[in-house]
């Protein structure tokens, strides 16, 4: 079986929709509890040694998740510790990225899903007790500022680990 060794603990792996070799690893340092963080965009070699890391994108804060977009290849978002969900375009080269970042959640961002059927929607889920609901149309302009919306709805009860879309 293939590995992969990451610097940083793993938190989240998700393969690409668009290529069956690719797929994104979140990963954070010191469990995540403290310290940066690391998403890995890696390839599975058909019969070949294993896998190779294309690309990776530094954060100051741990990545607890990371979901393709499911409208363009090139696309992934991250949840973040700082409370922020970042966009981030594999063909661009790190210095370029993130393209987009939004500070949604007043606490760790723990979780993000794109949903598969309607595809400009992605959720994220915090342990600031809140899910937002994300919506981008005007992909590749990321700095138009109204390129993306979110709706925050909160439940009291309970921090928010998981997020996941049932279409």
């Amino acid at each position: 079986m293939p590995m992969f060794k990451a610097p940083f603990n793993g938190y989240s792996v998700k393969f690409s929709p668009f290529y069956e070799s690719r797929l994104a690893v979140a990963t954070a340092q010191n469990f995540g509890i403290l310290g940066n963080g690391r998403i890995h965009v890696l390839e599975l070699s058909p019969g070949g040694p294993g896998v190779t890391e294309s690309i990776a994108f530094d954060t100051a804060d741990a990545v607890y998740d990371v979901c393709w977009s499911e409208s363009h290849e090139s696309v992934l978002i991250a949840a973040i510790g700082d409370g922020s969900v970042k966009i981030y375009d594999t063909a661009l080269p790190p210095p370029s990225n993130p393209i987009r970042s939004f500070q949604e959640h007043a606490r760790e961002v723990h979780s993000v899903d794109y949903n598969p059927t309607r595809r400009d929607s992605f959720l994220t889920a915090s342990w600031d007790d809140t899910t937002s609901l994300g919506r981008c149309w005007k992909y590749p302009n990321p700095f138009d500022q109204s390129c993306c919306s979110s709706y925050k709805g909160s439940d009291a009860s309970c921090e928010g680990f998981s997020v996941k879309w049932y279409c």
